[in-house]
Parts: C-alpha cells; sequence; structure tokens
C-alpha cells in the first residue's frame, strides 16, 4: 500500500494520534516510517492491515494512492 503523505499525516493528527504511535501500531521507528512516507515506499502487507485497522478503511480511501499501486479505487 503506498499513501499520500500530506493526507496520511493530517488524518493522523485529526484522530488526536501521533506518528509514533503509529510507527508503534506497525512495529516500526518513527523515522523508518517518517522515511517510508518520503519516499513514497510501499508498506508490506502486516503493516498495511495495521494501519487500515487502526483507522479503519472509510478513512483510508482517500489516503491510499490507488494509481500508484495500479488499482482502480474500487469506491
Amino acid at each position: 500500500m503506498i499513501v499520500y503523505q500530506k493526507r496520511f499525516i493530517e488524518m493522523v493528527k485529526s484522530t488526536g494520534l501521533t506518528l509514533l504511535d503509529v510507527a508503534n501500531v506497525i512495529k516500526s521507528s518513527k523515522r523508518r516510517l517518517m522515511r517510508k512516507l518520503k519516499s513514497k515506499d510501499r508498506f508490506n502487507y502486516f503493516e498495511s492491515k495495521r494501519i487500515i485497522d487502526l483507522f479503519g478503511a472509510d478513512k483510508m480511501v482517500s489516503v491510499i494512492n490507488w494509481k500508484a499501486i495500479n488499482v482502480r479505487c474500487p469506491f
């Protein structure tokens, strides 16, 4: 899963969490999470699943970069 950096950070802030909280949920460091967001790197399956479980699919639909993963948005 590839996400839009700005939208992802805005969503995290709007829910009252920090990037460190998200990094802990996906069992990563904040530095690695930031590097992944800046370089538009993919989250692996387990990281993606944990992020979607944390925020919910409804919020993640607008954050996922569907074109980058060659998938048409299902909604």
